[in-house]
Parts: structure tokens; C-alpha cells; sequence
């Protein structure tokens, strides 16, 4: 084991510096569009979810047909997405 002191500073919570590009709000709207979009041959009952990266990129991740998923996982997500 190291015998080295640790800098109690690496544990102090921060926000990073974030960039506001000219055109943020814009691609907010492309990302709400996008995962409200579907896509799936089963049209009108998907949805997916946009999660923006640092460099303002999105990924979109489908969410799953409605009613596939078992209840009790349902409910503990719901649990820790709402307030």
C-alpha cells in the first residue's frame, strides 16, 4: 500500500467548466426530436432516450417496447427518475 498522503482536495464535489456553443438550445431541440422519433417496425410504441456528451454529441439509445419489461424493475427505475 502507498504511504503516501492523499490530497483531500480529489474528493471535494465541483461542476466542471461547461461550453455554451452558439447554437445549444438548437441541438437540445434535434436530441428531443430524435429520441421522440420512432423508428421501430412496431411505429407509435417506442420511444429512446438522447444523452448528450461533453462535446455535444448525442447518442440515442431506444427504450423498450411498453410492457416487456419486468414490473419490478419498472418500479425501481421510476423510483430513482422521479422526484
Amino acid at each position: 500500500m502507498n504511504n503516501q498522503p492523499i490530497n483531500p482536495q480529489i474528493f471535494t464535489p465541483r461542476m466542471p467548466d461547461v461550453d455554451f456553443p452558439p447554437k445549444l438550445e438548437e441541438l437540445f431541440d434535434k436530441a428531443r426530436n430524435a429520441a421522440g422519433e420512432d423508428t421501430m417496425p412496431t411505429k407509435d410504441k417506442n420511444r429512446g432516450v438522447a444523452i448528450a456528451t461533453p462535446g455535444r454529441m448525442f447518442t440515442l439509445h431506444p427504450c423498450p417496447v411498453p410492457g416487456t419489461l419486468d414490473p419490478k424493475l419498472v418500479e425501481s427505475v421510476e423510483k430513482e427518475t422521479t422526484g
